[in-house]
């Protein structure tokens, strides 16, 4: 199986694209977030030896993104452009976007894809800000 922690900073760096300068991504779940936030919020379940023998393994990966305040409309737009199945600031097209498989997230897995989205939901963050977020679900194999 791959570097679990590899894999989350390859992850994170890939959101990174879609942020750039106006918020932060994380490969792991921040307790204080500023939105807007991309985080990569947890590896597993794990499927081990997918295939007949010593083969890859199937992990699932969510990546959770916090865009912000509840109350403002924008942050319900950002949620709708990373939904979006194509075009720059979607989480499927930035996460999908290396081809041949094989060079998947700088190599280190052999597919990444992204397979859904939860609907957008206001979530209270450990502050007490309340902030639109969505969750997005990762199949990734090595």
């Amino acid at each position: 199986m791959a570097d679990v922690a590899a894999i989350r900073t390859a992850l994170a760096a890939r959101l990174t694209t879609l942020l750039g300068t106006t918020g932060q991504s994380s490969a792991y779940w921040l307790t204080n977030p500023t939105p807007p936030t991309l985080q990569v919020v947890g590896i597993g379940p794990t499927d081990y030896d997918t295939s007949f023998g010593r083969g890859g393994d199937m992990l699932t990966a969510t990546v959770q993104g916090l865009a912000g305040t509840a109350a403002d409309q924008a942050a319900q737009v950002v949620i709708d452009d990373w939904c979006d199945t194509t075009g720059s600031t979607s989480v499927k097209a930035a996460l999908e976007t290396e081809r041949p498989l094989a060079t998947t997230l700088g190599g280190i897995v052999s597919a990444c894809r992204v397979t859904g989205h939860t609907r957008p939901v206001i979530t209270q963050l450990p502050s007490g800000q309340e902030t639109w977020s969505v969750e997005f679900t990762l199949e990734i194999h090595t």
